[in-house]
């Protein structure tokens, strides 16, 4: 029978010695004596930062509540309440007919240019020439809004797609190239945009106040990098599946970037309502086609007494336009924030 060597390691074993049973016990007794003390101390920390950080939350909620507190308020009071200091909830008589007297507020230009006048409820008066209501100024920022939302979506998906998919000379000095028109103010291309619709014929006209916006070199860079996210092995066996860059686009790009062109969508939107220095630009002449942000600010200029007597618009009226004007753009946000967050943190798909 075969013998088996073993072999014993040279190498030294340090066995652990135990430490004496009294020093053992006191250093177990010195731990559970001060334990309480530092966890008081952390909890008491914890508590006062967090105290700290929600007061500070509270006071930025208060100070940007606020206006919109004061707006609602007084768009809901008398005139004269106003006068005597702030409006507040209680112990005031609310006017909700406010808001109808704001959406029918008649407008008047005076004939050969000038300032506007508003009138509710009166026959025209000599020497104005009849404007148009707030209800027409809010259908107009709605028009021109779908329309500048629909062709901005539709050029920034065609333009990201042809950057990130396809391949040609120039591609990457092409993109380099709309970045560095981020940097130019877009202030800087007023004059240039009006001569240019001007030249066109269509000053005064839907198509001029949305024209000059249907493309952003910010959205474009959005999609980009979410497009270039998606790995170039899936377009390639689409298409040798027989699938095309238009079917490809839509059944495969677009579906992944749902959350993203949502966000883009909403942000042209509330840009779009809310823009006032081309709109009050381009149009001239026909007042009819004023959008909304330029109708309230001509109620708000407007302002030289009280109550719908006057040749003006009172305050309270004023304030229950700009409750109007706001109101659809805060009703979009509440029913898609979470698309808003979503496609704002997504950096897309990795393969």
């Amino acid at each position: 029978m075969a013998s088996k060597t073993i072999i014993v390691s040279k190498k030294p074993v340090h066995v652990l010695k135990k430490k004496p049973l009294s020093v053992r016990f006191h250093q177990t007794t010195k731990y559970f004596n001060e334990a309480p003390d530092k966890v008081c101390s952390q909890m008491m920390k914890k508590v006062l930062f967090k105290t700290i950080t929600y007061l500070i939350l509270l006071l930025g909620g208060i100070i940007t509540i606020f206006p919109f507190y004061w707006m609602t308020v007084s768009s809901l009071n008398k005139p004269e309440v106003m006068q005597n200091g702030m409006p507040l909830f209680w112990g005031c008589q609310f006017q909700f007919k406010n808001f109808i007297d704001a959406w029918n507020l008649q407008s008047y230009y005076l004939i050969g240019g000038g300032s506007s006048a508003y009138r509710t409820g009166f026959a025209p008066l000599v020497g104005l020439e009849e404007g148009a209501t707030l209800g027409m100024y809010f259908k107009n920022s709605l028009i021109v809004t779908t329309i500048n939302t629909v062709l901005t979506i539709a050029t920034t998906l065609f333009a990201a797609f042809a950057i990130s998919k396809l391949k040609f000379a120039g591609r990457k000095h092409v993109f380099t190239i709309l970045l560095m028109t981020m940097m130019i103010p877009g202030e800087m291309l007023t004059i240039q945009n009006l001569v240019t619709m001007n030249n066109l014929g269509w000053a005064d006209t839907y198509m001029g106040i949305v024209a000059p916006f249907i493309t952003s070199t910010f959205y474009i860079f959005l999609l980009v990098q979410l497009f270039q996210g998606i790995p170039d092995s899936l377009y390639k066996a689409a298409r040798v599946d027989g699938c095309g860059d238009w079917k490809f686009l839509w059944r495969v790009l677009v579906p992944m970037s749902t959350n993203t062109i949502a966000t883009i969508s909403i942000l042209n939107a509330i840009s779009t309502w809310n823009s006032y220095l081309w709109p009050s630009l381009i149009i001239i002449q026909k007042k009819e086609l004023t959008v909304l942000s330029v109708g309230l600010y001509d109620y708000t200029a407007a302002i030289t007494g009280v109550g719908s007597s006057s040749l003006y618009p009172g305050p309270n009226l004023t304030m229950a336009a700009a409750v109007i004007a706001i109101f659809p753009m805060i009703i979009v946000y509440l029913l898609l924030r979470k698309q808003i967050l979503a496609g704002v943190s997504r950096s897309g798909t990795k393969g």
